[in-house]
């Protein structure tokens, strides 16, 4: 196996330095070339580059697991694609529109590059039955294909590599962005239920083997996770209720000039109300007493800490308590260096910690996630030796722990001295590269660059998600964070992005990949050329996107969503985008896809945005669509909106309805709402209605909604669920903090790939 791989390496070694010499000086500079010839031969250099690059990527990567003849046929395809590069003679460049569209087979007979290796191994009737009716195809447009996916297997090669083989066009400048291009098949529409692979050819198996001889892990077979599951997790980066209310807020002439933040609630407030109050409860015990050391933990007074830390750890030290983890994050967020030190006692297992949990046994591994995770809260820089060594143990295995150390590095990361960072940064890297951990540990890594504000780390991987490169978790969670990234918007960094949004073959990458193209648009006041070319480049797609073109079906609703957030930051073609979300909202599609229109349309605001919600809250019945039509309605903001939403929450008889409707009351932003959510709190009877209405009061932060919150909390008549959320929002209208620190865990987190106790931190609010 070895000799076979060595000698690939070796083909390619000759067949590099022949190309290298044989273009010395490059066609460019050749003497009396005319520019359009010129451009011609800077296009072939280009392409020529990276199929060498991909045939260098690829001879290094791990085929332990194919087979020996997998591994031949494998190295003779590698060899092809090797002369395929050096001869030089590509297809013609499609240009639809100003944009560029793939070639199997061009007008002249020219193969690409994938048709190219497909025909020489003796299976040119394949290719050209796929050239008659997928000739512009993306690799995901074909893969459907079994005689295409027998191929692959037989030549050792992955849908993913395939992929990054297949050249994707040279994208111009152009000048503007064309209208109504014409359409191009893209291949058979996909689904969300994955393809099995062929059978073995020749084997006479009945079973069916994953691509390169691998069958597709429990974790590949499960659905993708929806566009809902994304929105739920990261709306608040987009429509922040807190700032939005306290901003909007109405002063009067008597009110004074501070009187529009004076709605916060000050440190009177926490002293004499939240405070005793929280400790009050904190003695009930049981659900109750930890709800309320929750919310006093979070309030972040530094003369409660000492308090709140005694009083956490009382409550961990007794077996019987159910929510012993949780508590450790109490103990994270009051950020005593005591606490500190037993969090560090537990993390490592140590006699002293195991004390402390009344143990004698080992500490178990959801406790010890749990005190990595408050490590990351405590804010102690100390930590991150404990946390780097936990990491790379090489006898502890758990995925969960090692997940959550990631996870706190990043947010201590952010305040390390430069030294420290750079160290931490070292490890994680190094962790994807080697794939040392598990899948779900490496989903973990990008997300904490994006909370370090690291740029120079999530750089080092995004190569990754451009080469298409195992493990999937890894590159999926790349495609996140290259979107909720906050430094500037590195002209790569979209490339990559509009290359996976259009040609990865799996679909959580590429509608990760479509909805963070909109998050990294630059914004309409930055006025530098890149940003222009930036803007000009992402509308180009999110344009074509839009009719179709280019995306699979499933991707639309991701489409919208991305398109939405894009147009926000350029003003220029938000009307046109505005129109074909308004078409979609308004259409025929299914219901899913028309919820996701909806809330873009919310996302994009606009009188025209409103009049389309407003009509379809008034004759459609539709049970999912309505909800987020009325969510989407309260995200515009329009004041004439309160009456028919406050009619939906209080009267509608489906629950999804009422629920949304609260959360659109609260993004209406207005100060008179609170004593009608407060009310209708009083009220409502539904469970998820109440939840939804505590949360929405408590990100608010109105101080006037302290008392009946109190009074509910206190109510011993009410069941503990209800006091416990109400005890939540008044945790989360007295933190400070802005904004919450349960934010800093969900921008760019991968929920789908998520470990237990991540996927506990990221539900809360």
């Amino acid at each position: 196996m070895k000799t076979l791989v060595a000698a690939g390496l070796t083909t390619l070694a000759l067949l590099t330095l022949g190309w290298s010499l044989g273009s010395a000086g490059g066609p460019v500079a050749a003497t009396g070339a005319s520019r359009a010839e010129a451009q011609a031969s800077e296009h072939r250099a280009k392409k020529q580059a990276h199929f060498f690059a991909v045939v260098a990527d690829l001879s290094n990567r791990d085929v332990t697991h194919l087979s020996q003849a997998q591994l031949v046929a494998r190295r003779s395809a590698l060899a092809e694609l090797a002369r395929y590069a050096l001869a030089g003679t590509f297809p013609a460049e499609g240009r639809w529109k100003g944009f560029g569209v793939p070639y199997l087979i061009d007008d002249f007979g020219t193969r690409c590059a994938l048709a190219h290796l497909v025909d020489q191994t003796g299976d040119g009737a394949l290719i050209k039955r796929l050239a008659k009716t997928h000739n512009h195809a993306f690799v995901p447009g074909l893969v459907d294909d079994r005689e295409l996916r027998v191929w692959l297997h037989d030549n050792g090669l992955s849908v993913e590599e395939a992929a990054f083989i297949q050249l994707p066009p040279f994208m111009d400048d152009g000048e503007g962005i064309e209208d109504d291009p014409e359409p191009i098949d893209d291949g058979p529409r996909e689904t969300d239920a994955p393809v099995k692979a062929p059978p073995s050819a020749g084997n006479g198996s009945q079973t069916e083997p994953a691509l390169g001889g691998r069958r597709p892990t429990r974790s590949a077979r499960r659905s993708a996770p929806s566009w809902q599951g994304w929105w739920e997790l990261n709306r608040q980066a987009f429509v922040d209720l807190r700032t939005r209310y306290h901003d909007a807020a109405v002063v009067t002439p008597h009110e004074g000039a501070t009187a529009a933040r004076g709605r916060r609630p000050g440190d009177v407030d926490r002293q004499h109300v939240l405070a005793p109050l929280f400790a009050k409860l904190t003695s009930e015990g049981g659900d109750i007493g930890a709800a309320a050391l929750m919310a006093w933990a979070r309030m972040g007074r530094a003369e409660d800490a000492p308090r709140i830390t005694d009083h956490a750890l009382a409550y961990v030290a007794k077996d019987s308590n159910k929510h012993r983890g949780l508590m450790l994050l109490a103990v994270g967020l009051a950020g005593t260096p005591r606490g500190a030190q037993v969090l560090t006692d537990i993390l490592k297992d140590t006699p002293a910690g195991r004390h402390q949990l009344a143990k004698r046994s080992p500490v178990s591994t959801s406790v010890r996630a749990f005190a990595a995770i408050a490590l990351g809260l405590s804010s102690k820089v100390v930590a991150i030796d404990a946390l780097l060594g936990t990491l790379s143990n090489p006898k502890g295995r758990e995925a969960d722990l090692r997940a959550c150390c990631v996870a706190a590095l990043g947010h201590l990361g952010r305040a390390a001295p430069s030294m420290q960072r750079a160290r931490i940064r070292g490890v994680l890297v190094e962790g994807v590269r080697t794939r040392a951990w598990a899948d779900e540990v490496l989903a973990a890594v990008p997300a904490a660059f994006v909370r370090m504000r690291d740029d120079p780390g999530l750089l080092a991987l995004q190569d990754d998600l451009a080469r298409f490169r195992k493990p999937l978790a890894a590159r999926r969670s790349v495609a996140l964070a290259l979107g909720a990234a906050e430094g500037t918007a590195a002209r790569r960094s979209i490339e990559i992005l509009l290359e996976s949004a259009r040609r990865d073959p799996d679909p959580l990458v590429r509608r990760y990949a479509i909805v963070g193209l909109g998050q990294r648009t630059p914004a309409a006041e930055v006025k530098t050329k890149e940003a222009l070319e930036l803007r000009r480049l992402i509308g180009r797609f999110y344009l074509s996107a839009l009719q179709g073109h280019h995306v699979q079906h499933a991707d639309r609703p991701w489409v919208y969503l991305g398109a939405a957030l894009y147009a926000k930051r350029d003003a220029a073609q938000a009307a046109r985008v505005g129109a074909q979300l308004r078409k979609a909202l308004e259409g025929s599609g299914d219901r899913g896809t028309r919820s996701a229109a909806a809330i873009a349309v919310g996302l994009l605001g606009g009188a025209d945005g409103r009049d389309s919600l407003r009509r379809l809250l008034a004759k459609a019945r539709d049970k999912e669509l309505r909800p987020y039509a009325a969510e989407a309605l309260g995200i515009i903001g329009d004041a004439a909106s309160q009456a028919p939403l406050l009619a939906l929450l209080t009267k509608d008889a489906s629950t999804k309805v009422r629920y949304r409707a609260a959360l659109g009351l609260g993004y209406l932003a207005d100060r008179k709402l609170v004593g009608e959510l407060t009310a209708a709190l009083a009220t409502a009877r539904s469970a998820p209605v109440r939840a939804t209405l505590t949360r929405v009061i408590g990100e608010l932060g109105d101080r006037g909604a302290i008392r009946p919150l109190a009074a509910l909390a206190s109510d011993t008549k009410e069941d503990d669920l209800t006091r416990a959320r109400a005890i939540a929002a008044l945790g989360l209208i007295g933190e400070s903090a802005q904004p919450t620190w349960t934010q800093g865990f969900k921008r760019g987190a991968n929920r789908a790939n998520a470990t237990p106790t991540l996927t506990i931190v990221l539900s809360i609010f």
